[in-house]
């Protein structure tokens, strides 16, 4: 009908270029452009169009090729249904706004359709039966296969031919039928007919659709597809299995195949700059996974080609860059998605006020950046805190082009008090801090006290009242330059301290790049010679600006995340209520998947109840 209907109308037929019916910036466009008055999307494709950024709708919008799901609610929109058997679409119902069911509809003109049972008896209203296809557009059968014709169109008791379809389907009392499955192993990937029975036989696999992605059950090596099997048709999720469970008649036991995993099965490791940190939040979100790694890949995580349009998509909307879709599928990794899409500004945020989660009505949270002067570690904590919690984080000046950083704790803390109140006028606020930002933290809290809002937490992460910077690294830049590049002061990368010392400040630079590449500790927004000079001086004035400072008694509630209550000398700073969450001596991972859960739940409940007194 795609082809007749304009002719038998006088419309104009609009086809999208080779690839842009997968484009949905494109197919916005061109109906813009071209003024399209009706479009045709399977409903996977309509879900990622939606997400487009100003979109116009056309008056009629058709769906088919999969089932539609309810909560559409967008005017003109029609669901039909058909096999390619009957010449396609053989029903068609006008969706209606808060539907629960959305209907396959009525039969179209010179069509039958009847729901019948195992003796192809009709079925009462209500009762599900499969459903079979009559009418004039039926294909004769299939082309060389004479048992499959004789299997799948059949004689009827009233001297039609009918069409076994395999579709569960049932009568409305409205006339319309609803669809309720499938009666065999067939499915539909994104539009596309597939039947895991052939998959199997090629594959030596069991196949099973989860959450709408093909799993594959290996016994042994995963099968490599690649070019046996159309690419919708190859599972991009493998679980291993030491035997498939079996029936008590020797068949397959489909039901007792095991979940897979939510991850990839590789080891966690987290984002290194803005650019991935951004990455992995939209990972999480279009694969809907608690925790993306950035070796983690697209695709074992659950993706296919539907998912990376929307995650271009998102990635447009977001970060500003136009990337096609095929970048995706060649470059499917955190790493090498971060290494296509970064640019030299990345190493600063776009504002010093970064909204990493703006929504909801609690308490806003304020974290404030470490010595590096960055907030993109913030990402999973703020994703954690759930999206009900605003969460925003504060970035350092100097990572800019052109500015200059902070000389003092006392000109930050200034800074940050204006910052935050233009974007929160009013409080109550919650502040918080890792490393030196829990220092700074403090004393925004503070300053906002003064000026009489309230502020009934403040969060340290790891922050140190007593030596807020270690003392070797204000003492000896060298020290200072191991720990901004490679990690830590006491991380030399087989470097002699002594001999570099001795040379020239840029000679000292390009020395420890090359080692912390060398040894895979050079972050990526520091691996260009520019920004790695910009990161150092923002790293040393910060390093400088707080390290010396000690603070004044402060009598609110503070809660404390470090290896021991004592750690840091907290103790004797913080006069009001102390709460304290034991966490391992490493640092950073406070910060990632899976110890960030905890620290959020505690968040919430401090926030929620406030800290107990002891």
């Amino acid at each position: 009908w795609e082809l007749f209907w304009p002719l038998i109308t006088g419309a104009t037929m609009v086809i999208a270029r080779p690839g842009g019916h997968r484009d949905t910036a494109y197919l916005r466009d061109l109906i813009k452009t071209e003024g399209i008055t009706t479009i045709h999307f399977v409903p996977s494709m309509l879900h990622a169009f939606l997400e487009e950024e100003d979109i116009q709708l056309p008056p009629r919008i058709i769906c088919s090729g999969e089932a539609l799901p309810p909560g559409i609610d967008i005017p003109g929109l029609h669901n039909l249904y058909g096999p390619t058997e009957a010449a396609v679409d053989v029903s068609w119902h006008p969706c209606q706004p808060g539907e629960t069911v959305v209907p396959i509809g009525r039969p179209v003109d010179n069509t039958t359709l009847h729901v019948l049972d195992s003796n192809l008896r009709d079925v009462p209203i209500g009762t599900p039966g499969e459903l079979y296809i009559g009418g004039i557009q039926l294909a004769r059968g299939y082309l060389g296969k004479p048992a499959l014709t004789a299997e799948r169109f059949l004689p009827a008791p009233n001297g039609e031919r009918l069409y076994k379809t395999g579709d569960l389907a049932r009568w409305l009392p409205t006339g319309e039928l609803e669809y309720l499955g499938r009666t065999d192993h067939q499915i539909k990937i994104r539009g596309m007919r597939v039947e895991l029975g052939e998959i199997e036989a090629v594959s030596g696999a069991a196949v099973k659709l989860v959450d709408g992605r093909l799993v594959g059950y290996h016994v042994g090596d995963i099968p490599n597809l690649t070019n046996l099997l159309p690419d919708h048709m190859i599972p991009r999720r493998w679980v291993q299995l030491d035997a498939f469970p079996l029936t008590r008649s020797g068949k397959l036991d489909r039901a007792a195949l095991p979940a897979p995993e939510a991850t990839s099965g590789k080891p966690y490791v987290p984002p290194r700059d803005e650019v991935e940190a951004r990455l992995a939040r939209l990972y999480e979100e279009v694969l809907k996974v608690p925790a993306a790694g950035i070796l983690d890949d697209f695709f074992e995580l659950g993706g296919h080609s539907i998912s990376a349009l929307r995650l271009a998509a998102r990635i447009r909307q977001e970060l500003g860059r136009n990337l096609p879709v095929a970048t995706v599928l060649a470059a499917p990794t955190i790493s090498a998605l971060g290494r296509v899409l970064r640019q030299p500004e990345d190493l600063a945020p776009p504002s010093h006020v970064v909204p990493l989660n703006p929504d909801g009505d609690r308490t806003p949270i304020f974290f404030i950046h470490a010595l590096g002067g960055q907030v993109f570690r913030y990402h999973p904590l703020a994703r954690r805190l759930g999206p009900d919690q605003p969460v925003y984080a504060i970035a350092a000046r100097g990572l800019v082009p052109g500015e200059e950083p902070h000389a003092t704790l006392a000109e930050m803390a200034d800074a940050y008090v204006t910052d935050l109140l233009a974007v929160r006028p009013a409080g109550p606020y919650v502040l918080g801090g890792f490393c030196i930002g829990g220092n700074i933290a403090l004393e925004v809290a503070r300053r906002l006290r003064e000026r009489g809002e309230q502020v009934p937490l403040v969060v340290l992460f790891y922050a140190n009242a007593e030596e807020p910077v270690a003392d070797a690294s204000l003492k000896d830049d060298t020290v200072l330059l191991f720990h901004a590049l490679a990690g830590g002061p006491e991380e030399t990368l087989g470097l002699d301290a002594a001999e570099l010392a001795a040379r020239s400040p840029e000679e000292r630079l390009l020395a420890v790049m090359g080692a912390a590449e060398a040894a895979d500790r050079l972050a990526p927004d520091t691996a260009e010679v520019e920004q790695a000079r910009r990161y150092l001086a923002v790293f040393r004035a910060n390093a400088h600006a707080v390290g010396g400072y000690r603070h004044e008694p402060y009598d609110g509630d503070v809660a404390l995340f470090a290896p021991r209550r004592e750690d840091g000398g907290w103790p004797s700073v913080a006069k009001g209520r102390l709460a304290h969450v034991e966490i391992p001596e490493e640092r950073v991972p406070i910060l990632y998947e899976p110890l960030v859960a905890e620290a959020a739940t505690e968040i919430r409940k401090w926030m929620d109840h406030g800290i107990p007194d002891h």
